[in-house]
């Protein structure tokens, strides 16, 4: 008997789009149970340290840092001698000054710390540069984590980071986010990286090497979102970015109605041996702005399926046919698996029981729980979306 093959194409209309949706799902899974991390890992079990940071800093210092307001302040953009022990680690010598822009108007400053070596800070990790993030826009400290946990659900690269206690002074300056320099977590994990970039709305702002780095893959992918012909601009792409990591950013943002994106993506470009032009890869950062609207609505490309499209990737995605269908494939799939409803509510349980015990929060239960009515009003909101021709 003669062998049969099958295709798609012969296949009724309906039974296409179901087998599409079905391969799509098993990659998805596939690919997330690849990248994920094993569920007893401390990166994803466990939320706030067990062992708070001490600071101790000069008195004036400290004075300063509590009383500007300003932004732009020179002075807390020095670096500081101050001693600092993590956990259980000895005290030691460090340096450190105040960082971020916004953050800086509150007297809680967040800190850029310089050890004078690597040293053990999160589990399993050494590191030698350290942010302490006051988080300032997280009032409840849930959204940066939580956010952190769908990425690494979703298979997507993400610093390593632990909510702690932190003292100044012998002050209790209550709850921090620990994390590990954004260019340092993607070198240290990915040695094969030779340039990365911060994605703004409309340009690339060099973070590494800031100077003399080839950044011809960069002008590549310039070029390649301005090509007029969607199918070669969607082929090219692929080649110069992780379009399946792309969107499943997009999608996770969508989800948790992230208010701005602009700024808050790294690409990384990753070279074999022999490669002119590399690959790039992408992590995302700064999750404080979750369920909100948009922080800048006239930069925004609207969508129903997106939520607060501000740069040039995301905007080639939902121009681009080929990436768009891809786009709804993924968030679909997403929406069933890594982002139902189930595993939403799972993980805010999780960090609403490891934020009580370490800070009780009268307002934290309520404000938890006002979060996940909205993000399961949003997941139902795109599933109808996406059931719509």
């Amino acid at each position: 008997m003669p062998e049969t093959h099958y295709s798609q194409n012969n296949l009724a209309p309906w039974a296409r789009r179901t087998v599409r949706y079905l391969l799509g799902l098993t990659g998805m899974l596939a690919l997330s149970s690849c990248n994920r991390l094993p569920l007893d890992d401390p990166r994803v079990t466990c939320h706030v340290a067990a062992d708070p940071v001490r600071i101790t800093m000069p008195t004036a210092v400290r004075s300063h840092y509590q009383s500007s307001r300003r932004f732009d302040d020179p002075a807390l953009e020095t670096w500081n001698a101050a001693t600092i022990q993590i956990g259980t680690e000895q005290a030691g010598a460090c340096q450190l000054h105040a960082r971020g822009n916004n953050s800086k108007r509150f007297a809680r400053k967040s800190y850029t710390v310089k050890l004078p070596a690597k040293q053990p800070v999160l589990p399993g990790v050494k590191m030698r540069r350290v942010f302490l993030l006051n988080l300032a826009f997280d009032p409840h400290q849930f959204e940066m984590r939580f956010a952190d946990a769908c990425h690494r659900a979703a298979g997507l690269f993400s610093p390593d980071q632990l909510l702690t206690r932190v003292f100044v002074n012998n002050e209790d300056e209550g709850l921090y986010l620990l994390c590990e320099r954004h260019h340092t977590s993607i070198r240290r994990s990915h040695p094969d990286v030779s340039l990365i970039v911060r994605c703004q709305v409309h340009h690339f702002s060099p973070v590494w090497p800031t100077e003399d780095a080839d950044r011809t893959a960069v002008v590549h992918l310039r070029r390649a979102m301005q090509l007029e012909d969607v199918q070669q601009r969607a082929k090219r792409f692929e080649a110069l970015i992780d379009v399946d990591a792309l969107l499943r950013w997009m999608a996770c943002n969508s989800l948790m109605k992230n208010a701005d994106t602009a700024g808050e993506l790294f690409l990384f470009e990753r070279r074999q041996p022999g490669q002119r032009v590399g690959r790039f890869s992408i992590m995302g950062w700064d999750y404080d702005d979750l369920n909100r609207a948009p922080d800048h609505p006239d930069m925004v490309l609207e969508h129903p399926l997106t939520w607060a499209s501000e740069n040039d990737l995301e905007k080639t995605v939902l121009t681009t046919a080929p990436l768009l269908k891809r786009y709804r494939e993924t968030l679909r799939s997403l929406l069933h698996t890594e982002l139902s409803q189930t595993a939403i509510d799972a993980r805010l349980e999780s960090l609403r029981v490891a934020l009580n015990a370490a800070e009780p929060n009268g307002s934290r239960n309520a404000a938890i729980a006002e979060f996940a009515t909205a993000m399961a009003a949003r997941r139902d909101e795109l599933l109808k979306h996406l059931d719509t021709p």
